[in-house]
Parts: structure tokens; sequence; C-alpha cells
């Protein structure tokens, strides 16, 4: 958090209820809200753990660090549906287990007045900074807001009070991501304002400001090709999500970067072109609609495995497998590595569809389709496809996704693809390896299930991967769904029948919109009708 901290004495009066004696040495205390919730007491986390209801006591606080909080206010927000003296009552059980928790670091949680608390101004907050960091405005503070939101406020929490911080956060760190952008693209620093963009639309695809101004950028840079496919994507996630055309100044722009994309692919070329100056295709990602949730640790590893710098400053891995049985999640968990890459890669990465692939001589002439290439009738594909590559100006990245059925007669080629082209790394999803030499195996496990509890309640199942994807997907199908303490074993008992398969989790979940949990948990009897997809897009798979 940038902040230095050193062993402190506080002493304290004796009768206070902060649990710390005169003079007891004090630990530094650092609260990370962006992204999942994380304490840390000096170097290490807390020794014993802090309780759901203990960690969203610290939030509150941290949130109002420095601040007296009344305890009235914090029972009421804590506990909603108790009333008032059993909210106050189970406010004190969780202080006592609280500081427990909290050992020697315990006496930043202070008690000013008997009938409020409050952090001491002590507490480093990545969220207090980020706050001021932004009221700052200046081009350096911004930078450091960015760098600390690491995702969305107390990511995976339910608690009504969080979503308003959220939001606030969330609106505080696009802006000032559009703020540097603009002031990047002023100085002529079109690379870094696209960057920038990027990150912003990435947290939310529908703010088409700043989806036109990541076309203007890219425009500037001289990558028309990418412009015109993010007005595509936009386009087509405005269609799908709210039924709805871009706004007619973003029409407008993308008809002025077509048409000067369109004349300078008219501009007579030398013979043999600079590879500096060619125009590659933009990256062929699939949009996304959905939300993606866990696989951090995952995508580390992967981006460890296909980045030079890597685990052990070990070389990139140019073929890497994803293995794992169908519905694991391969394709997604591709897709979202990938998109972390695509500045690593500056920008050339390709998606290659092969599920609807049964012959393996037609793969070059998939991999060129993707490329964009024409098929030239005196040239293998092979050749083709190797020379593109080849004329590049950095690394490329090419996800071969659904390789299985191609592995046999199949593999020989990917081998012979990475021969001929040495710029170029394969990232392929497949239930089987391909058994190369130099082939690096990441084998994807299902997601992390709810222990095994005979009555689970919602507090103890929101931080779960695999229940939140299902709440998030039944909310899909029904917009009121939520997780309470009446459907919480169902749910839960849903998510470890189903195993932490994703695919099998989200067929479940869209059957929501006309069944309850327990109505769909006993429907698993008959599988064949209820994991089904009703979806007019997806895969037949």
């Amino acid at each position: 958090m940038g902040q230095q901290f050193t062993a402190m004495t506080s002493p304290r009066s004796e009768s206070n209820d902060d649990g710390i004696q005169p003079g007891e040495a004090v630990f530094p205390l650092e609260i990370r809200l962006f992204g999942p919730f994380e304490l840390h007491i000096g170097a290490t986390a807390p020794a014993r753990p802090i309780s759901r209801k203990g960690r969203s006591l610290l939030a509150l606080l941290a949130v109002r660090t420095n601040r007296d909080v009344e305890r009235v206010w914090l029972a009421g927000t804590l506990w909603p549906e108790s009333g008032e003296s059993q909210s106050a009552r189970n406010l004190r059980q969780c202080l006592y287990h609280l500081r427990i928790s909290l050992g020697s670091a315990a006496a930043h949680l202070q008690s000013p007045r008997i009938t409020a608390l409050r952090l001491a101004p002590s507490v480093a907050v990545d969220a207090v900074a980020f706050d001021r960091a932004i009221e700052s405005g200046e081009e350096d503070a911004l930078e450091r807001a960015v760098s600390l939101y690491r995702g969305p406020l107390l990511e995976g929490s339910t608690d009504e009070w969080v979503q308003p911080e959220r939001e606030a956060r969330e609106q505080a760190y696009l802006g000032a991501l559009e703020t540097l952008a603009r002031r990047k693209a002023d100085r002529g620093e079109n690379a870094e304002a696209a960057r920038l963009l990027r990150l912003a639309v990435r947290v939310d695809p529908l703010r088409e400001g700043a989806q036109r101004s990541l076309m203007q950028a890219l425009a500037k840079c001289g990558d028309g090709s990418a412009a015109v496919q993010v007005y595509r994507d936009l386009r087509l996630l405005l269609h799908h999500e709210l039924h709805a055309e871009p706004d007619p100044d973003t029409s407008a722009l993308f008809r002025q970067i077509q048409e000067e994309t369109r004349l300078r692919s008219q501009t007579p070329r030398p013979h043999r072109p600079n590879p500096q100056s060619l125009e590659l295709p933009s990256s062929s990602l699939p949009v996304q609609f959905t939300r993606f949730f866990g696989r951090v640790e995952e995508i580390a590893r992967l981006l460890g495995l296909l980045t030079p710098s890597g685990i052990n400053n070990s070389p990139a891995r140019r073929l890497l497998t994803l293995t794992g049985p169908g519905g694991s999640g391969k394709t997604r968990l591709a897709v979202e590595t990938a998109q972390s890459l695509k500045e690593e890669m500056e920008g050339a990465i390709w998606f290659v569809p092969l599920a609807p692939l049964t012959d393996a001589r037609l793969l070059f002439t998939a991999i060129g389709g993707v490329l964009g290439l024409q098929r030239a009738p005196n040239v293998e594909p092979l050749d083709q496809v190797a020379n593109f590559l080849n004329r590049l100006p950095g690394p490329s990245l090419m996800i071969l996704d659904n390789f299985e059925q191609l592995v046999e007669e199949g593999a020989p080629l990917v081998r012979n693809l990475l021969e001929r082209a040495p710029n170029l790394t394969c990232l392929v999803t497949s239930r089987k390896h391909l058994g190369l030499r130099g082939e690096q195996l990441f084998p994807l496990q299902p997601l992390p299930v709810p222990e095994y509890n005979e009555s689970p309640s919602r507090e103890h199942l929101v931080s779960n991967t695999s229940v939140t994807l299902f709440a998030d997907r039944a909310r899909s199908a029904r917009a009121d769904f939520r997780v309470t303490d009446r459907n919480a074993p169902d749910v839960a008992e849903l998510c470890c029948r189903l195993e932490g398969i994703p695919l099998a989790i989200e067929l479940a979940a869209a059957r929501s919109q006309v069944m309850t949990p327990g109505q769909i948990l006993k429907g698993l009897e008959r599988p064949f009708e209820i994991l089904v997809s009703r979806q007019r897009d997806d895969e037949p798979r």
C-alpha cells in the first residue's frame, strides 16, 4: 500500500473494551477492499480466521477510517432483519471474536465513545487511498488510483450496503481512466490512451463514450481495423443487451474510420513492404456477454507460463494445452487469459474455433480464414499462414479451441506450424493432450463447491465461486432471484451435485425462470431434460 509501519505502543484506558493492555505493542494493519477482501497484520494474515460478519464490520469501518461510526447504525446495517436489542448483542459478540482474531493489531479498532467505533488513521486501506487520489485529480494521483483498483469493491459480497459504495468507486475508477486517456491523447500518446480505455470498457462495455474514445485512439495509432472491430463488437453488445443501436456520433465516427482505412488500403505499397507498416487484422477473440467468476490463480499461472518473464524467469512456453472434461470452462479461461495478453502480443491474438472441424487436413484452411487470408490456389495453406505470421513485427498468440477430435492427425500439424512461425505461441483447449515434445499441460479443475453443511446459510455460501456463478446466471433468467437462507441448502447441494462444472451450473441456473432451486435439484434425476440449453446462439454441444 506504499505505507511503512513500525511497531507502536498505545497506552489505553483500563475501562476501554478494546481488549489491549496498556503499553502492549501494536502491529500494523492493512485492509484491501478492492477485489476479494484481504487483511494483513504486519506481513502476515490473521492467526485466526475472521468471520464474514467480522470482515463486513471491518470493511464498514475501513471506508470510514478515522471517523466515529455509531454502534446502533453498524448493528442495524449488519443485521437488518434483527431487532435492535438482538442486533446490538450480535455486534458485541462479533467485536469480541474480531478482536481475538486481530490479536496485537486490535488496538487499531478503537472505541472513542461507548456508543461508537472507529478505525485508527494508521490503518492502511486501499479504498481510502483511492478516494484521496481521486479527490486530488493530479495525473500522478489518478495513476495511483487506477493501480489500486484491483476489481469491484468487496467482490463477491452481496450485503446491501456494499452496492452503493461499490458503484461509486467503479464510476470514479472509470472516470479516472477516461481523464488519464484524454490527457495522454492530447499529448499524442495514443497507444497508452488506448490501453487505459480498454481497461474502462472491460469494466463497463456499455460505456459508449469510452468505446468511442477507444476507436479514436486506435485510429490515431494507425490501427483502423481494430477501431472498426471495436464498433462492431459494441453494436452486437448493444443489440444483445439493450436491443438498441449505437449513438449517431459513434456510428458517424465508425464510417469515418472505415473510409480512412479503406483509402489507406488502396494506397500502392512497395514491392517489399516494411513489416512495421503492415496493417494487422484485429484480435478475433469472441465477445463475452456474461460475467466471468473465479479462476484468478489459474489466469495468473497461465500468464506466468505464456510470457517471457514467466515463473522463476523461465522462458515462455510456445505450446500450452488446457485440458479438462467438457463444460469445465477451458474456452472461457483461454479467452480471459488472452485478454490480458493483448499488450504483450501487440494485439496479434486469434481465436480459431475447431469444434465443427472433423478433418485435420482442413486445419490451416480454418486458421487462414480467421486470419483473413484469401485462399491462394498455388500456395499450400501452411505456407500461406506461416508467411503471414512471419511478417508480423512482434509475437502472436493463437487459441486453437476444441482440438480433441483432431489430436491424432492434427498434433503434427501444430508442431509444423510452430516450427515454421518462431514468434507464434499456441494455446490449445482440448479434452486430450497433443503429446508433442515441449508441450506444457495445464489440467483444469472444476470450480470450488461449498463445503458439506447440512443447513448452510446464505452467509456461508456467498463467497463460493460455484454459488456466485449459479446466482448470476439464475438472475439472467429471473431478475429477482436471490440466494436466501431458505433456498441456500438447495443451491449448495445443486453446486455439489454438479461437481463445480461451469457449463452444468449455467444450464441448471437457466431453469430458474420457471423452477426453484429445490425443483431443479429434484429434476437432476432426469439430467438430460434439465441440463439442456435453450439459447439459440449456443453451440450444439
